[in-house]
């Protein structure tokens, strides 16, 4: 029966029986007990050989699982770095670009906060340059009423009463007077045609400004009284000028002007407009019967031209021999 178990443990390969198998062989069979002892010694020594390396390949495997599961922890901590320096360095730039958006915006509000300001400055300087050209205008309106009151209207009633009495004079005495008052009447004619010019409106703000000087000496020539020419050294720059510059130069040009037609009676008078840099020089010269600048009274005329001149900070002076002419130089400093 152990034979007959031997042969089926060893079809069955069922190592642990076959040696058991061998050992009560060797015990009952004295006759092959050397057969069977040596057999069961080397299938013992096979066994214990295979079982040690069965426990070497799982020390291996073992060693092995866990050298994986190190490399895959040291790799989980490095990812665990990896990702805690991603979101650092995101949340940097996050914060990066939220400062720097802010400080845009901050920019951007301040550049608007200035954009005002410099709005509300430029809207409060044009309404008081407003104010002073309404000034200007209603005292030059003053001037002028002031004029046709004092004098177009005293000369008016004064050659309508001499007029009246006139006709009932026939004699060619009567004739000539008539003829004298007639002469007035057209100088009278002369003078309201002037101060009309003056109250007509000026666009300063023109593209032309040259133009618009030229109109105004045209139109005094076309009074054929004193023939008047104007030189201008920089027409470009003449036209670069500020408003309020030129709003003051146009009136002192019109202002010498009519003191020239009124009192000069010159027959020729020349205007020099000179722009540089840093002022504007202004030459009026004719050649009429010239006045005593240390004993003449300024009248209104003259004094809206210092007027004009002292609140653009400038400076004029006259000049004038008796029966030669008179100069007015007026400057005025551009950085004002």
């Amino acid at each position: 029966y152990f034979k007959k178990a031997l042969d089926l443990a060893k079809e069955s390969q069922y190592n642990t029986e076959i040696l058991n198998i061998l050992k009560f062989l060797s015990e009952t069979d004295k006759e092959n007990f050397y057969n069977y002892h040596s057999k069961y010694l080397d299938l013992h020594q096979e066994l214990l050989q295979q079982q040690v390396k069965t426990k070497n390949k799982f020390a291996r495997i073992e060693y092995e699982t866990r050298k994986v599961e190190d490399q895959n922890k040291t790799l989980s901590k490095q990812v665990q770095f990896i990702i805690v320096i991603v979101i650092i360095v995101i949340l940097f730039i996050v914060v990066v670009a939220l400062s720097r958006i802010n400080k845009s915006n901050k920019i951007a509000l301040n550049a608007a906060l200035q954009k005002n300001e410099a709005e509300q400055n430029l809207f409060d300087l044009l309404k008081q340059q407003q104010k002073l050209i309404n000034k200007a205008q209603e005292k030059e309106k003053k001037r002028i009423a002031m004029e046709l009151h004092d004098g177009i209207m005293n000369k008016l009633y004064s050659t309508r009463l001499n007029l009246g009495i006139l006709n009932k004079k026939v004699d060619e005495t009567g004739i000539e007077d008539r003829k004298k008052l007639i002469k007035d009447l057209q100088n009278i004619e002369s003078e309201i045609r002037s101060l009309s010019h003056n109250l007509s409106t000026i666009n300063i703000e023109s593209n032309d400004y040259r133009a618009l000087l030229h109109t105004l000496i045209n139109s005094q020539n076309n009074l054929n009284k004193t023939h008047f020419d104007i030189n201008i050294n920089d027409e470009r720059k003449l036209t670069e000028l500020d408003t309020v510059y030129k709003f003051n130069l146009y009136r002192i040009v019109q202002e010498c002007i009519q003191n020239i037609q009124k009192h000069a009676k010159a027959e020729n008078a020349i205007i020099n407009i000179d722009i540089f840099n840093d002022l504007v020089s202004i030459l009026i010269s004719d050649d009429g019967i010239g006045f005593d600048t240390e004993n003449k009274k300024a009248g209104i005329g003259l004094s809206n031209i210092k007027y004009r001149v002292k609140s653009l900070k400038g400076k004029v002076k006259y000049k004038s021999i008796i029966g030669e002419g008179t100069n007015v130089q007026v400057t005025l400093p551009l950085n004002t």
